[in-house]
């Protein structure tokens, strides 16, 4: 990606103190400061300026990026979208397929960035559970996602 979501008008680090939990940024973060990342996803490279404060958890950050130190954030595999198109209606939704470091990354286990408190894996496993008690022996279930 090659435009940031985040600085100063001149490409420059913004002096802000940033706080930010569960969203997905699609662009680059140059700040001041970080107050504090949570359970988000930023696709392109974050850079704060002071490092030694702050607090970054349950991120996937890219490797390039600056920050403060990190706790429990992934940044090995890459996060996989149904689409990054704006307008479209699974715009920044994290496919089924994506990693589980991802798909269950937050302090939660539910999904990191913007779509967390859906608690998507909470409700699929406690959907399982229910069917695993009242299907029949003889028959087969499965669950099938529709947008």
């Amino acid at each position: 990606l090659s435009y940031s979501a985040v600085s100063a008008s001149d490409c420059r680090a913004a002096y802000a103190r940033l706080t930010m939990r569960r969203c997905t940024v699609i662009g680059s973060i140059w700040v001041h400061a970080v107050a504090l990342l949570e359970n988000s996803i930023v696709l392109d490279e974050v850079d704060v300026a002071v490092r030694q404060s702050g607090c970054v958890r349950f991120c996937w950050l890219p490797d390039i990026s600056r920050t403060p130190r990190r706790f429990h954030c992934v940044s090995d595999v890459p996060p996989r979208f149904d689409s990054l198109r704006y307008g479209d209606p699974a715009y920044a939704r994290l496919r089924l397929d994506c990693p589980q470091e991802i798909s269950r990354g937050a302090d939660d286990d539910s999904e990191l960035g913007v779509y967390h408190d859906l608690y998507q894996p909470q409700r699929t496993d406690t959907l399982r559970s229910r069917l695993a008690d009242y299907t029949p022996a003889t028959h087969r279930v499965g669950i099938l996602f529709a947008t």
